[in-house]
Protein backbone atom coordinates (compact mmCIF):
# COMPACT_ATOMS: atom_id res chain seq x y z
CA UNK A 1 0.00 0.00 0.00
CA UNK A 2 1.26 3.50 -0.80
CA UNK A 3 2.08 5.29 2.51
CA UNK A 4 1.48 8.66 0.88
CA UNK A 5 -2.14 7.85 0.16
CA UNK A 6 -4.73 9.69 2.09
CA UNK A 7 -6.46 7.47 4.66
CA UNK A 8 -10.13 8.07 5.04
CA UNK A 9 -11.87 7.66 8.38
CA UNK A 10 -14.09 4.96 6.85
CA UNK A 11 -11.01 3.03 5.67
CA UNK A 12 -9.38 3.18 9.14
CA UNK A 13 -12.50 1.83 10.79
CA UNK A 14 -12.87 -1.01 8.28
CA UNK A 15 -9.24 -2.01 7.92
CA UNK A 16 -8.02 -5.13 9.67
CA UNK A 17 -4.78 -5.54 11.66
CA UNK A 18 -2.85 -6.75 8.60
CA UNK A 19 -3.76 -3.67 6.55
CA UNK A 20 -2.94 -1.35 9.46
CA UNK A 21 0.45 -3.03 9.93
CA UNK A 22 1.20 -2.70 6.22
CA UNK A 23 0.34 0.96 6.45
CA UNK A 24 2.76 1.39 9.32
CA UNK A 25 -0.02 2.33 11.71
CA UNK A 26 0.21 -0.74 13.88
CA UNK A 27 3.41 -1.97 15.50
CA UNK A 28 3.94 -5.13 17.49
CA UNK A 29 4.33 -4.61 21.25
CA UNK A 30 7.84 -5.02 22.58
CA UNK A 31 8.08 -7.59 25.37
CA UNK A 32 9.68 -6.18 28.53
CA UNK A 33 11.83 -8.35 30.72
CA UNK A 34 10.30 -9.02 34.14
CA UNK A 35 12.18 -7.27 36.94
CA UNK A 36 10.11 -8.79 39.79
CA UNK A 37 12.13 -10.99 42.16
CA UNK A 38 10.82 -14.49 42.60
CA UNK A 39 9.99 -15.07 46.28
CA UNK A 40 11.03 -18.29 47.94
CA UNK A 41 8.66 -19.61 50.60
CA UNK A 42 9.51 -22.24 53.15
CA UNK A 43 7.32 -25.36 53.08
CA UNK A 44 4.47 -25.48 55.58
CA UNK A 45 5.17 -27.29 58.83
CA UNK A 46 2.93 -30.08 60.10
CA UNK A 47 -0.23 -28.59 61.60
CA UNK A 48 -1.63 -31.79 63.12
CA UNK A 49 -0.92 -33.18 66.59
CA UNK A 50 -2.40 -36.24 68.29
CA UNK A 51 -3.36 -35.00 71.75
CA UNK A 52 -5.13 -38.10 73.08
CA UNK A 53 -2.08 -40.45 73.07
CA UNK A 54 0.35 -37.75 74.25
CA UNK A 55 2.11 -37.94 77.58
CA UNK A 56 0.56 -36.25 80.57
CA UNK A 57 -0.60 -36.68 84.11
CA UNK A 58 -2.88 -39.63 84.89
CA UNK A 59 -4.36 -40.62 88.25
CA UNK A 60 -7.42 -42.15 89.89
CA UNK A 61 -9.43 -38.93 89.49
CA UNK A 62 -8.68 -38.34 85.80
CA UNK A 63 -5.95 -37.21 83.45
CA UNK A 64 -4.46 -34.13 81.81
CA UNK A 65 -2.75 -34.46 78.40
CA UNK A 66 -0.78 -31.42 77.35
CA UNK A 67 0.72 -29.95 74.19
CA UNK A 68 2.79 -26.77 74.11
CA UNK A 69 5.04 -25.10 71.55
CA UNK A 70 7.77 -27.61 72.49
CA UNK A 71 5.73 -30.53 71.13
CA UNK A 72 3.86 -28.58 68.44
CA UNK A 73 6.20 -25.82 67.15
CA UNK A 74 3.77 -24.40 64.58
CA UNK A 75 1.47 -23.26 67.40
CA UNK A 76 3.94 -20.47 68.18
CA UNK A 77 3.94 -19.11 64.63
CA UNK A 78 0.16 -19.41 64.31
CA UNK A 79 -1.14 -17.99 67.56
CA UNK A 80 1.03 -18.88 70.53
CA UNK A 81 -1.20 -21.34 72.34
CA UNK A 82 -0.95 -24.33 74.62
CA UNK A 83 -3.67 -26.93 75.00
CA UNK A 84 -4.81 -29.58 77.44
CA UNK A 85 -7.17 -32.50 77.16
CA UNK A 86 -8.69 -32.75 80.64
CA UNK A 87 -10.64 -35.80 81.79
CA UNK A 88 -12.32 -35.94 85.21
CA UNK A 89 -14.00 -39.01 86.65
CA UNK A 90 -17.45 -38.58 88.27
CA UNK A 91 -17.17 -36.46 91.41
CA UNK A 92 -13.51 -35.58 90.80
CA UNK A 93 -12.27 -32.02 91.18
CA UNK A 94 -9.55 -30.11 89.32
CA UNK A 95 -8.11 -28.24 92.26
CA UNK A 96 -8.31 -24.48 92.46
CA UNK A 97 -5.48 -22.85 90.51
CA UNK A 98 -4.69 -19.85 88.31
CA UNK A 99 -2.55 -19.05 85.27
CA UNK A 100 -0.23 -16.05 85.64
CA UNK A 101 0.58 -15.86 81.92
CA UNK A 102 -2.61 -16.60 79.97
CA UNK A 103 -6.37 -16.41 79.57
CA UNK A 104 -8.18 -19.75 79.40
CA UNK A 105 -10.95 -21.16 77.22
CA UNK A 106 -12.66 -24.43 78.24
CA UNK A 107 -14.76 -26.42 75.76
CA UNK A 108 -16.87 -29.27 77.15
CA UNK A 109 -16.59 -32.24 74.79
CA UNK A 110 -18.79 -34.54 76.89
CA UNK A 111 -20.22 -34.69 80.40
CA UNK A 112 -21.26 -31.94 82.79
CA UNK A 113 -19.19 -29.63 84.93
CA UNK A 114 -19.28 -27.00 87.63
CA UNK A 115 -16.73 -24.23 87.21
CA UNK A 116 -16.09 -21.67 89.91
CA UNK A 117 -13.93 -18.56 89.47
CA UNK A 118 -12.77 -15.77 91.75
CA UNK A 119 -10.98 -12.50 91.12
CA UNK A 120 -9.83 -9.45 93.02
CA UNK A 121 -12.11 -7.53 95.38
CA UNK A 122 -13.88 -10.71 96.59
CA UNK A 123 -15.58 -11.30 93.25
CA UNK A 124 -16.62 -14.89 92.59
CA UNK A 125 -19.10 -16.88 90.51
CA UNK A 126 -20.11 -20.54 90.03
CA UNK A 127 -21.78 -21.81 86.84
CA UNK A 128 -22.90 -25.14 85.39
CA UNK A 129 -21.69 -26.38 82.00
CA UNK A 130 -22.89 -29.10 79.63
CA UNK A 131 -21.66 -30.69 76.43
CA UNK A 132 -20.92 -28.03 73.81
CA UNK A 133 -20.55 -25.15 76.30
CA UNK A 134 -17.51 -22.87 76.42
CA UNK A 135 -16.08 -21.14 79.47
CA UNK A 136 -13.70 -18.17 79.51
CA UNK A 137 -11.41 -17.43 82.48
CA UNK A 138 -9.35 -14.25 82.69
CA UNK A 139 -5.62 -14.41 83.22
CA UNK A 140 -4.82 -14.61 86.92
CA UNK A 141 -8.36 -15.54 88.01
CA UNK A 142 -8.51 -18.51 90.40
CA UNK A 143 -10.77 -21.33 89.21
CA UNK A 144 -11.72 -24.95 89.79
CA UNK A 145 -13.53 -27.53 87.66
CA UNK A 146 -15.68 -30.33 89.07
CA UNK A 147 -17.38 -33.24 87.33
CA UNK A 148 -21.01 -33.10 88.46
CA UNK A 149 -22.28 -35.96 86.29
CA UNK A 150 -22.32 -39.76 86.40
CA UNK A 151 -19.98 -40.16 83.38
CA UNK A 152 -16.42 -38.95 82.74
CA UNK A 153 -16.08 -35.25 81.96
CA UNK A 154 -13.88 -34.49 78.95
CA UNK A 155 -12.78 -30.94 78.11
CA UNK A 156 -10.37 -29.12 75.85
CA UNK A 157 -8.47 -26.40 77.74
CA UNK A 158 -6.87 -23.72 75.55
CA UNK A 159 -4.53 -20.97 76.79
CA UNK A 160 -3.17 -18.05 74.76
CA UNK A 161 0.45 -18.65 75.67
CA UNK A 162 2.89 -21.06 74.01
CA UNK A 163 3.97 -22.33 77.44
CA UNK A 164 1.79 -23.70 80.23
CA UNK A 165 2.13 -22.05 83.65
CA UNK A 166 0.02 -22.76 86.71
CA UNK A 167 -0.09 -21.82 90.38
CA UNK A 168 -2.21 -24.25 92.39
CA UNK A 169 -3.78 -23.42 95.73
CA UNK A 170 -2.11 -26.36 97.46
CA UNK A 171 1.25 -25.46 95.94
CA UNK A 172 0.83 -21.86 97.05
CA UNK A 173 -0.03 -22.97 100.59
CA UNK A 174 3.05 -25.17 100.73
CA UNK A 175 5.37 -22.45 99.40
CA UNK A 176 4.46 -19.88 102.07
CA UNK A 177 5.30 -19.82 105.78
CA UNK A 178 2.58 -21.27 108.02
CA UNK A 179 2.29 -18.00 109.93
CA UNK A 180 1.66 -16.01 106.73
CA UNK A 181 -1.02 -18.48 105.61
CA UNK A 182 -2.68 -18.38 109.05
CA UNK A 183 -2.76 -14.57 109.10
CA UNK A 184 -4.09 -14.18 105.54
CA UNK A 185 -6.72 -16.91 105.79
CA UNK A 186 -7.63 -16.21 109.42
CA UNK A 187 -6.88 -19.79 110.48
CA UNK A 188 -5.38 -21.26 113.62
CA UNK A 189 -1.90 -22.83 113.44
CA UNK A 190 -3.51 -26.24 114.03
CA UNK A 191 -5.79 -25.76 111.02
CA UNK A 192 -2.90 -24.64 108.80
CA UNK A 193 -0.98 -27.83 109.65
CA UNK A 194 -3.80 -29.88 108.12
CA UNK A 195 -3.77 -28.00 104.82
CA UNK A 196 -2.15 -29.66 101.77
CA UNK A 197 1.36 -28.48 101.00
CA UNK A 198 1.97 -30.17 97.64
CA UNK A 199 0.18 -29.84 94.30
CA UNK A 200 -2.89 -32.10 94.20
CA UNK A 201 -3.83 -31.55 90.54
CA UNK A 202 -6.95 -33.68 90.28
CA UNK A 203 -8.67 -34.61 93.50
CA UNK A 204 -10.64 -37.85 93.63
CA UNK A 205 -14.32 -38.00 94.58
CA UNK A 206 -13.62 -39.12 98.15
CA UNK A 207 -11.27 -36.21 98.86
CA UNK A 208 -13.61 -33.77 97.16
CA UNK A 209 -16.49 -34.92 99.37
CA UNK A 210 -14.35 -34.31 102.48
CA UNK A 211 -13.53 -30.82 101.22
CA UNK A 212 -17.20 -30.08 100.70
CA UNK A 213 -18.09 -31.42 104.17
CA UNK A 214 -15.44 -29.28 105.85
CA UNK A 215 -16.61 -26.26 103.84
CA UNK A 216 -20.23 -26.73 105.04
CA UNK A 217 -19.03 -27.05 108.63
CA UNK A 218 -17.19 -23.77 108.43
Amino acid sequence: MNHEMKLSRRWLLGAGPAALAEAGLLTAPVAKASTAKQEIHEPLADFKYSLEPSKGWTGPGGSAKEVTVDEFPISKSIAGVSMRLLTLQPGALRELHWHPNADEWDFVISGSAEIGIFGAHARSKVMQFQEGDVAFINQGFGHYIKNTGDAPLKMIVLLNSPFYQEVSLSGWLGANPAGLVADNLNLSPAAVEKLPTSIRGIITERVAQVYQYEHRRN
